[in-house]
C-alpha cells in the first residue's frame, strides 16, 4: 500500500475541515449578542487542523500520486475518522478546555467519548445526540452540528474529488470506496465532473428549502414561534442542512414539532422525499427530463413502499385503541382495560374476567383478590385522516430517508406502527441519495431473486435474468448484495449484544445499533424519539461509532482496511 498517498490525501482532507470551521466561526461572531463566546473554539480547532495537515502536508507531498483500490479504501476510511476527530474538537474545547469561561451549564461535552459520537453523528448523518437542552448551546455550536451533516450528506469523498484536482487519476476508486453500492451512475463522461454535478444540485435544492423555510418561519408559522427575519434565517439553514444530508440534528428541544406548524412540516416531508431519491435523477430534471423520475424502477419501488407504510400506520393510528399504562403505551381491542401483572384484561359490560371469575367495576376500580386496579381507557392516537397522514407520513418519511426529525412520539401508537417503523429502518433512501440505510436498490433487487427463484422451481431450464431498467444485473452485483446483508445481520447481532451486556435493555439495545447502523437517530425504548443517548456508558457509544460508520460506508469499505490483505505490498 502506498501510504504516502494516503497520508498526503488525508492532509488535504484535514485542510478542507479547517477551511469548514470557519463558517460557524463567522456565524458565531455575527450573533455575538448572544454573550457566548464560541468563537474562540473554532479558531482554536480551525488553527490547530491547518498547523497537523499543512505538515502532514509537507511530509508527504513529493509522494507518488498512484492510487489503487487498497489506497482508496485506507483514505476514505480513515478519512471519516479524521475529520469526525476534527469536528469533535469544538465540542470538546467548549467544555472542557475553554468552558470554565464560555458556560459553565453545559456538562454535556465534559467527556471526549461525548464529543466524538456528537461529531460522528453529524458527519454520517446519523443524527443520535448526547443532548438534553440543546436551545442553551450558542449559535455557533448549534450551526456546526447541522453543517456536519450538510459537510458529511453527499460525502467528504465526493467533494474531495469535485475540489481537488490532484485526486482525479483515483477519483472513481475513492467513489466506489465510499459508496459502493449495486449501481455507480456516471452523468459525465470525467468523474471529477459527476461530483461537481451531483454536488451543486446538493447545493441548490439546500439553497431552495432554505427559502421556503425561511419564509415559514417568520411569516407564517404560529405567532408564539414565530423567529425575527435573523434568527429565522440560522434556522432556516440548520433545518436545510439536516433535511438535505438526511441527518436530523435540530436546534430546537423539540425538532420540527417546535413549530406546530403545518406548512413547516409539509416543507419538510417534501425535501425529505427529495433527499431519498436518486440525485441524478434531479439533475436529469433539471435539463427538462422529468421522465425519468417514473422510468426508474427504484423510484417506483421507493414511492411503493412509502405509500404502503403510510396508508397502513394511517388506518393503525386511527382504528387501533391505545392506553398509557405509567408511561407505556399498550395497544388494546377494548375501550377499557386493567393490567394485572404484565397482563392486559379486557372490561366487557362492566365486568372483568380473571382466573375463570367476573370481578366487577365500581367507581372506576376492579378490586380482586383484595387488590385495586384502576380502569384504563384506551383511544385513538388520531381522530381524522388530515392529523394522522400529516404526522405519520412526517415520521414514515423520516425514518425511510434516514432524517430522524420528529413531529409526534412515534412510541405511544400501537405496537404495529412501532413494528412496521423498525421494519422500516433498514429500508433506507435509494442508492445515488444521501439517506442511509441498506437502500432501496437492494431490497428490490432481493425481491426479484426471490421471484427468480420461484420461476425457477416451475421452469427448472429457463435462462431467467434478473434485470433492472431493463438492464440485465451481474452475478457478482447479486452476490454483493447477499454478502452484503448477512455482513448487516452479523454486525446488528453482534452490536446488539455489546449493548445489552452494557446494561441495556433488549429493545433499546437493539434498535440503537439499528439506527446507528442504518444512520437514522432515533429508536425505541431508552432511545426513543423523546430520548438521547447521554446514559449509554463510552464502551457503548463507540460501538456505535462504529456502527456509524459502517453504515456511512455501507459495511464493506471498512471491512476492507481491517483485514491483514489489504496491508501487504
Amino acid at each position: 500500500m502506498n501510504l504516502k498517498v494516503v497520508f498526503f490525501t488525508l492532509s488535504n482532507l484535514l485542510l478542507a475541515t479547517a477551511v469548514a470551521l470557519l463558517v460557524p466561526l463567522g456565524v458565531s461572531i455575527c450573533y455575538r449578542s448572544q454573550g457566548h463566546g464560541d468563537w474562540i473554539v473554532f479558531l482554536v480547532s480551525s488553527g490547530g487542523a491547518i498547523f497537523f495537515g499543512v505538515i502532514l502536508n509537507l511530509l508527504t507531498r513529493r509522494s507518488d500520486r498512484h492510487m489503487g483500490n487498497k489506497e482508496a479504501f485506507a483514505i476514505v476510511s480513515l478519512g471519516w475518522v479524521v475529520i469526525a476527530l476534527v469536528g469533535s474538537m469544538p465540542y470538546f474545547l467548549y467544555q472542557d478546555f475553554l468552558g470554565s469561561g464560555i458556560d459553565q451549564q453545559v456538562s454535556a461535552f465534559r467527556r471526549f467519548t461525548d464529543s466524538y459520537f456528537e461529531s460522528m453523528s453529524g458527519f454520517s448523518t446519523t443524527g443520535a445526540t448526547i443532548l438534553t437542552e440543546i436551545e442553551h448551546l450558542p449559535h455557533g455550536i448549534l450551526f456546526w452540528r447541522s453543517f456536519t451533516h450538510w459537510f458529511g450528506g453527499m460525502g467528504i469523498l465526493v467533494l474531495a474529488v469535485a475540489i481537488l484536482p490532484l485526486l482525479g487519476v483515483g477519483g472513481m476508486q475513492l467513489l466506489r470506496a465510499e459508496a459502493p453500492g449495486p449501481q455507480t451512475d456516471r452523468l459525465t463522461p470525467r468523474i471529477q465532473e459527476t461530483a461537481k454535478v451531483l454536488w451543486w444540485v446538493y447545493v441548490l435544492i439546500t439553497l431552495v428549502e432554505v427559502v421556503f423555510l425561511w419564509v415559514g418561519s417568520v411569516w407564517i408559522v404560529p405567532e408564539e414561534v414565530r423567529e425575527s427575519p435573523a434568527d429565522g434565517l440560522f434556522y432556516a439553514f440548520c433545518h436545510a442542512f439536516g433535511t438535505m444530508a438526511t441527518g436530523g440534528f435540530s436546534p430546537k428541544n423539540a425538532s420540527i414539532g417546535h413549530y406546530q406548524s403545518v406548512y413547516i412540516d409539509t416543507i419538510i416531508i417534501i425535501f425529505m422525499f427529495i433527499a431519498g431519491t436518486n440525485f441524478s435523477l434531479h439533475y436529469r430534471a433539471l435539463q427538462g427530463n422529468f421522465g425519468s423520475y417514473w422510468k426508474d424502477e427504484e423510484f417506483r419501488f421507493y414511492v411503493f413502499v412509502i405509500g404502503t407504510v403510510t396508508t397502513v400506520l394511517v388506518l393503525c393510528t386511527m382504528l387501533q385503541p391505545v392506553v398509557n399504562i405509567n408511561g407505556t403505551v399498550r395497544a388494546v381491542n377494548q375501550e377499557e382495560v386493567i393490567e394485572i401483572g404484565d397482563q392486559i384484561y379486557p372490561i366487557v359490560d362492566g365486568r372483568v374476567e380473571y382466573e375463570n371469575q367476573f370481578h366487577s367495576i365500581i367507581n372506576e376500580h376492579a378490586t380482586i383478590n383484595g387488590q385495586v386496579y384502576p380502569v384504563y381507557k384506551g383511544d385513538i392516537v388520531y381522530n381524522s385522516i388530515g392529523s394522522a397522514l400529516r404526522y405519520v407520513l412526517f415520521q414514515v418519511l423520516a425514518i425511510v430517508t434516514t432524517t430522524g426529525y420528529g413531529t409526534a412520539d412515534f412510541e405511544l401508537w400501537p405496537y404495529l406502527a412501532q413494528i412496521m417503523l423498525i421494519f422500516l429502518m433498514f429500508f433506507g433512501g435509494s442508492a445515488g441519495s444521501t439517506g442511509g440505510g441498506m437502500k432501496q436498490v437492494r431490497f428490490l433487487l432481493l425481491i426479484k431473486q426471490g421471484y427468480r427463484e420461484i420461476k425457477h422451481l416451475v421452469m427448472p431450464h429457463a435462462v431467467l435474468p434478473i434485470k433492472l431498467n431493463e438492464q440485465i444485473v451481474p452475478k457478482d452485483i447479486m452476490s454483493n448484495i447477499l454478502g452484503f446483508f448477512f455482513i448487516g445481520v452479523v454486525v446488528f447481532v453482534l452490536g446488539t449484544i455489546s449493548l445489552a451486556g452494557l446494561g441495556l435493555d433488549l429493545t433499546s439495545a437493539s434498535t440503537s445499533v439499528a439506527s446507528a447502523l442504518m444512520n437514522i437517530g432515533p429508536g425505541l425504548g431508552t432511545v426513543g424519539p423523546t430520548d438521547n443517548y447521554a446514559h449509554i456508558l463510552p464502551a457503548g457509544k463507540w460501538v456505535l461509532c462504529f456502527c456509524m460508520l459502517m453504515g456511512r460506508l455501507e459495511l464493506y469499505t471498512l471491512l476492507v482496511i481491517l483485514t491483514p490483505i489489504a496491508w501487504r505490498k
